[in-house]
């Protein structure tokens, strides 16, 4: 922290003693507040705490004139800011919004979700070219023949309300750096520090003060149930001082206790058995000993239904006008050998992308559905085997999957959504083909033959759902006992019939629990403004660091025991 030497050198030298600060911590968590004075510890908290709050608050205001401010800071008090936008620009004249469109750096329409008369405009360019599109057009396609052919509007041919839509289409995700109106509410957030962090607004405390100190934070999400965590990162990508902090689900970050990175750890040696299924379990290091895991039984029986389901007919309408939740995250398998990691100052290992918008919709007869949607980018020769493609991962899905199937928790309707998106230039797209042996399948590479099970797996892992197999190239799941291996279940094996567990229902909302807040869409209500929520991948530009994992493998043939001479 910048001047907290000088400053402050008693908190200094009592953040610089790690034993003290766990002792300290230990004791300021049993204060009650009323019994004795503060400990010491909570007044070097309070100390740097203020310290951080006030280099928070400068980085606010010179972010204008130096360095700008990244964009998960400004996106974040943007969506909090949303309504009070809207209402802003609802009172705007036409001159007042294409200043406006100008000032937050929208050029154009872009994307087919901000053209309301898409529709109308596809059939006269159509009719005025005599051309046959499509027979069931999607609005991609519908776009790009307004695009190919030039006819995509300009600002002169959209009406007022077209450009307030244009508007708030793009206010979050504008790259312009903060008005005066938004600077005076981030300040009063950070000035407010202590009632706004369970916030909305307090969501962009993290990535401002990674950007503050100029660091990268990885927030560990723990999973108890899988035993495994996803981990994000927060901050410049090029940063050389890298924190670690925990998310408990709870709106609260906990510190690691791990201590610096270094070659002090202990060598992990790799086993050196062969991958698959029916291989020796690793024994490395040497002397380890993995007892049987003690499991619930009920975790293997097939995952149970709601008793009245609702159909989808009576509320899959509402998902246009629902508030979407947007969970874009990774899931981190580690390799057992780490001698060939990507980069510097990485793991060796495979991801698993989470990649989904959550809806949560009260249906008609008053039960709720947790609505998850899919949006792929692909890239294929072929447009028709996206289509074929889709379409088969839909049929998977309505079977096994959305047929009334309740999330143990909270009670939800599970219910999924997955459209193949052409989109070959997005940095996560997924490659389609058709090819008479193809290989294992992976998340970013599906084939027309792959087998109905290996589709499904890959799918399910956007969901939040890990891999199961044993696996020797994975520490994780390098032995039989490992917590994170199952024997039952589609994430674990893709021969035979496809079997959905309970525990599968049980990761998928713990998952999401530990994701953005969820939105709840009450009743039949339609005033909200309709946006159609299957046409839009999540957007990145950031190339993956880690491969996406493979499908298990189809197990072995037995092998007759050996004899032994006689």
């Amino acid at each position: 922290m910048p001047n907290l030497r000088t400053e402050a050198p008693a908190t200094y030298a009592w953040l610089g003693r790690p034993d003290q600060v766990r002792a300290g911590m230990a004791q300021f968590a049993r204060w009650n507040g009323v019994s004795g004075p503060i400990p010491t510890a909570g007044n070097h908290l309070r100390i740097a705490a203020d310290l951080l709050r006030a280099h928070a608050e400068d980085r606010l205001l010179t972010a204008r004139t130096g360095r700008p401010l990244p964009h998960e800071v400004v996106g974040q008090v943007r969506q909090t800011l949303a309504p009070w936008f809207d209402a802003r620009t609802a009172a705007m004249n036409r001159p007042e919004l294409l200043a406006t469109l100008d000032e937050y750096g929208i050029t154009g329409v872009t994307e087919p979700d901000q053209l309301d008369d898409l529709n109308a405009r596809y059939d006269q360019a159509l009719t005025q070219d005599n051309a046959t599109g499509p027979a069931e057009p999607g609005v991609r396609d519908m776009f790009g023949y307004l695009r190919d052919t030039n006819r995509i509007p300009t600002f002169d041919q959209l009406t007022d309300g077209q450009l307030r839509r244009l508007l708030g289409h793009g206010y979050t995700d504008s790259a312009a750096q903060f008005t005066d109106a938004e600077l005076a509410h981030a300040l009063d957030a950070v000035q407010k520090w202590s009632q706004s962090w369970e916030s909305n607004q307090g969501e962009m405390f993290l990535p401002l003060l990674a950007d503050t100190l100029d660091v990268a934070v990885e927030v560990l999400r723990p999973n108890p149930t899988t035993g495994l965590g996803t981990v994000t990162r927060v901050g410049s990508p090029t940063a050389t001082r890298v924190l670690e902090v925990h998310y408990t689900g709870l709106n609260h970050y906990n510190a690691t206790d791990a201590g610096p990175l270094g070659d002090s750890s202990p060598h992990i040696t790799p086993s050196k058995a062969p991958r698959g299924p029916e291989d020796a379990d690793s024994v490395q290091p040497d002397g380890r000993h993995r007892p049987a895991p003690v499991r619930d039984a009920a975790d293997d029986l097939p995952a149970a239904r709601i008793n009245d389901p609702a159909p989808k007919a009576s509320w899959h309408g509402l998902r246009r006008h629902a508030r979407p939740a947007v969970h874009s995250t990774e899931r981190f398998d580690p390799h057992a050998d780490q001698s060939n990691p990507p980069r510097a100052g990485v793991l060796s290992g495979a991801t698993t992308l989470i990649r989904t918008q959550v809806r949560r919709i009260q249906a008609p007869n008053g039960q709720w559905i947790r609505d998850y949607t899919l949006n792929l980018p692909v890239t294929t020769n072929d447009p028709a085997l996206a289509q074929q493609v889709n379409d088969r991962i839909t049929r998977l899905l309505d079977t096994h999957l959305n047929s009334g199937l309740a999330l143990p928790g909270s009670q939800d309707q599970l219910h999924i959504n997955v459209n193949l998106i052409s989109d070959p230039s997005h940095p996560e797209a997924v490659t389609l083909t058709d090819t008479a042996r193809p290989g294992r399948a992976d998340q970013l590479h599906l084939d027309v033959n792959h087998s109905d099970e290996d589709l499904l797996h890959e799918v399910l892992h956007y969901f939040g759902l890990p891999d199961e197999q044993r696996d020797n190239d994975f520490l994780l799941r390098n032995h039989a006992n490992s917590t994170t291996v199952r024997t039952t279940g589609l994430m674990a094996t893709t021969q035979g019939q496809v079997h959905i567990p309970q525990r599968y229902l049980r990761i998928i909302e713990d998952v999401t629990s530990a994701g953005p807040q969820l939105h709840d869409h009450t009743g039949q209500d339609e005033s909200t403004p309709a946006e159609n929520p299957d046409t839009t991948p999540i957007p990145t530009d950031t190339d993956l660091v880690w491969p996406a994992s493979h499908a298990p493998t189809a197990l072995p043939p037995r092998r007759a025991p050996s004899r032994r001479p006689t």
